[in-house]
């Protein structure tokens, strides 16, 4: 079946609009990781936060100009900032490893 014929009879599925202002979810940050996971990122495009399997992670990290000597120390503490993922419509190009913020007591 043609895309068209598809696309009539069960729709389509776009891209998650990207606003950029949504706020670090510091919470999810600060929880344990999904099974599999190494380290999470976060999009400021559309706001999502996913685990990175150790793969995707170093793909994320050789976009990086740095290189750290021991990955899985760089990873923990960290996350990836991002402008744009292929969950939204960003098209913003940007990453970061930053430090995970502390949550706050109350």
């Amino acid at each position: 079946m043609d895309k068209t014929k598809k696309e009539k009879l069960l729709g389509t599925v776009g891209k998650i609009p990207a606003t950029h202002d949504h706020p670090i979810p510091i919470e999810k940050l600060n929880s344990p990781l999904p099974r599999g996971a190494v380290i999470r990122s976060f999009c400021q495009g559309c706001g999502i936060a996913i685990g990175l399997n150790l793969n995707d992670a170093i793909k994320y990290l050789s976009l990086l100009d740095e290189e750290p000597e021991n990955i899985s120390e760089s990873f923990a503490g960290h996350y990836f900032y991002i402008g744009a993922c292929s969950f939204c419509d960003s098209k913003k190009l940007y990453i970061e490893l930053k430090p995970i913020p502390k949550l706050e007591k109350n």
